[in-house]
């Protein structure tokens, strides 16, 4: 495994693989030797980046929205006054080994 697996490619590389596939994909007799490197093979993996990323897409925005939501809970109670006030007060909080 890469020491940085969880490093984004950079655009570029993205683009070039993209740009690989669908030349591939412009190819009326692409028959590689190898089946891994299959049009039908690489038509998957390339649908599955796709998704990911789309589900990545779908997973920021539900961030976004519920972050804001959040924020605005908490502007509108502190306008109103309803925010919870605890200055002065110690609360501890134990846990069976740790105590916050």
């Amino acid at each position: 495994m890469a020491k940085d697996e969880n490093v984004r490619l950079q655009a570029e590389i993205l683009q070039a693989d993209e740009r690989t596939f669908l030349a591939v994909k412009a190819v009326t007799h692409y028959n590689p030797a190898n089946p891994a490197y299959s049009f039908a093979t690489l038509a998957a993996k390339n649908e599955a980046l796709h998704a990911a990323q789309e589900a990545e897409l779908r997973a920021q925005n539900a961030f976004n929205a519920a972050r804001d939501a959040s924020v605005a809970i908490q502007r509108k109670q502190e306008e109103t006054g309803d925010a919870p006030r605890f200055s002065g007060a110690r609360i501890a909080f134990t846990t069976s080994t740790t105590q916050f």
